[in-house]
């Protein structure tokens, strides 16, 4: 008679086997799974609004990506800066009605990030983070539509920090800030490192400012 007693150990070495390979599929493939990526650097000040929305939600994620690393908020005490050279939002109207009435926006959230060490030497150049949605638009529901498009953006900001926090995180990025703290070079040449210009304090936004631009007059920047 057959034991299933004795062909369930039989299954372990398979489900061992089996998580190994896919294991190796995903390393080579380029895909990392999520969890923590340390940072060379003792402290790190991030140059956006603590009091926004984006910028606690950008700290929480840095602190969890790399928990050995301080969030500095004093510029001059980190070991590194990690700098907001700009943040816009906007709606541009992408379809109408035959009544002429919106019926679908195009959002879009542009974020510039640069990365520099403690003497301003820059390793991550600024970098621009692009994110575009399409949202369709019912004017008899505008309330309902307005909240839908102000959770988008902040899905959209989600979103953005996941990725600069993957790319200052980086291989490329990582190594270049290595090399530049045993070097003082960017590169292997010997080449001085470019030094960003100074920023005092993190960058002004209006975390609720959304700039409108319609399909035929000018843009006009709007307060909600």
């Amino acid at each position: 008679m057959f034991d299933l007693s004795k062909s369930i150990p039989l299954t372990r070495p398979l489900g061992l086997a089996a998580s190994l390979l896919l294991s190796l599929t995903l390393t080579a493939c380029g895909f990392r799974l999520a969890g923590e990526s340390p940072l060379p650097f003792a402290s790190l000040y991030i140059g956006v609004q603590e009091n926004s929305k984006f910028g606690s939600d950008m700290r929480r994620a840095f602190a969890a990506t790399s928990p050995k690393t301080r969030i500095e908020e004093n510029p001059t005490l980190a070991e590194a800066q990690l700098q907001q050279i700009a943040y816009s939002k906007t709606m541009r109207e992408v379809s109408l009605n035959s009544l002429g009435q919106v019926q679908e926006y195009e959002l879009t959230l542009v974020i510039v990030m640069q990365l520099t060490d403690g003497k301003g030497q820059i390793i991550m150049p600024a970098e621009e983070f692009l994110s575009v949605r399409d949202v369709p638009y019912d004017p008899n529901v505008i309330q309902a539509k307005e909240g839908e498009i102000a959770t988008i953006f902040k899905d959209m900001e989600r979103g953005t920090i996941s990725r600069i926090v993957r790319r200052v995180t980086s291989a490329e990025v990582i190594e270049r800030a290595e090399r530049l703290a045993a070097t003082d070079s960017t590169d292997l040449s010997g080449e001085p490192a470019q030094v960003a210009r100074p920023i005092k304090g993190p960058a002004q936004q209006l975390p609720e400012a959304v700039q409108r631009s319609q399909m035929m007059p000018t843009p006009t920047a709007i307060q909600k």
